[in-house]
């Protein structure tokens, strides 16, 4: 029986024999249809963008299909022709080829690959540790680390960083605004890093380009420490309002879980929290979803987009609420307590139990603060809402 690990390899080798074909051939449709589903995974974004930058320049193509062709014609003169004139068998030779040259290419530093040619895996989120507060009963979240993992594998504690060189990149990072920018000659344009911003906090970062990314609690932030002369494209994992700075002939791309916003100039937040869809609010400029299997959809600024899994895209209104949290505020307004399971375990590390499932569908307005107590939103919550509210083994119950 295959193990996970195995299962997860054969979809890498799947992948890279798919992009081959697709560079430097014409795949049959239904090898086309294969890796369009493949991409809608994080994971094989990346390693498609790190395969694309590496044969974007024409003479590598060449050089391989004239590699490809000599040995070919080696292989006629000892008597394999019959086998040589099959398609199928010109494709192998290709792959094998381009495996070569991604071998020598990682070798000699012109891109980065974690194992078989992926990112390094990225540190999934924890729980907050606890301490208990014996007088008001409530868990007191010491916050996971702020953590930057380089394009090397090296992992870096933002909390204790205010400034590192990182190869020719020289990093800053101010823990009391929260911000993280760089500067100097920042390395190649296909070499991912990840800031993992745990539950608890939130971060700015100003990317090379002048581009600002907002991230919310518990987000992922991929991007290089320098953009190409090409598409300036990240991903993003989690809620995050990106400010993108204009630049003539050089699109901005977000890689989202199961589709990319494409913008030049303009101002948007993305969540990607809930697994069943992906939101997409527009506040200036103009952008464009693409998601696999569905046609594009633009935006206009007060837009908002919803991508669901196995639904079509919607678009509609969004009120202020939707950007509340760039402000530290999350609003509801005559929302379902039910949100606040979500919420407070990102912005305050503590679980929450509804004691009667129904309160779950109770409505509530009101505005929670990130940076004052919790206590005190919950004292207006049970005066407002009607509810009583209380502590078990660090778990918020809701009653």
């Amino acid at each position: 029986m295959l193990t996970p690990a195995d299962m997860q390899e054969d979809k890498h080798l799947e992948l890279h024999r798919l992009m081959t074909d697709e560079i430097f051939g014409t795949p049959p449709p239904e090898d086309s249809q294969r890796l369009n589903q493949l991409l809608r995974e994080p994971w094989a974004r990346r390693e498609w963008i790190t395969f694309r930058e590496t044969f974007k320049d024409p003479s590598v193509v060449e050089n391989i299909n004239r590699l490809v062709d000599s040995e070919m014609q080696e292989a006629a003169g000892a008597g394999l022709a019959k086998t040589i004139r099959k398609r199928k068998h010109k494709r192998q030779w290709r792959r094998a080829a381009v495996s070569s040259t991604l071998v020598i290419a990682a070798a000699f530093g012109w891109m980065y690959l974690g194992r078989a040619g992926h990112m390094p895996a990225v540190e999934h989120f924890s729980s907050p540790a606890f301490t208990q507060n014996a007088y008001a009963g409530a868990p007191a979240m010491v916050t996971p680390a702020l953590k930057l993992q380089l394009a090397n594998g090296q992992t870096i504690d933002l909390a204790a960083t205010a400034k590192l060189n990182a190869g020719t990149a020289t990093l800053y990072n101010d823990t009391a605004q929260r911000m993280l920018w760089f500067s100097g000659n920042n390395g190649r344009p296909h070499q991912l890093n990840t800031l993992i911003v745990p539950p608890g906090l939130d971060y700015h970062v100003r990317l090379s380009d002048g581009t600002e990314v907002f991230l919310n609690a518990t987000s992922l932030l991929s991007f290089p420490f320098q953009f190409g002369s090409g598409r300036r494209e990240i991903f993003i994992e989690g809620e995050a309002f990106v400010k993108v700075a204009p630049a003539t002939n050089q699109p901005f791309i977000v890689h989202l879980p199961a589709t990319t916003v494409e913008a030049l100039g303009t101002a948007f937040n993305i969540n990607t929290y809930d697994s069943n869809k992906i939101t997409v609010s527009l506040q200036q400029g103009c952008v464009r979803l693409n998601t696999p299997g569905q046609p594009p959809v633009k935006l206009e600024p007060g837009m908002q987009a919803v991508v669901h899994n196995n639904a079509a895209t919607t678009v509609r209104l969004f009120g202020k609420e939707e950007l509340s949290w760039t402000n530290g505020a999350y609003t509801m307004d005559n929302t379902p307590l039910g949100a606040l399971a979500n919420v407070l375990p990102r912005w305050f590390g503590i679980k929450v139990v509804f004691d009667r499932p129904s309160l779950r569908e109770e409505r509530f307005t009101g505005t929670l603060l990130k940076k004052e107590p919790l206590a005190s939103f919950l004292s207006t919550l049970e005066r407002t809402a009607n509810v009583k509210t209380y502590y078990d083994e660090g778990i918020l119950h809701i009653q």
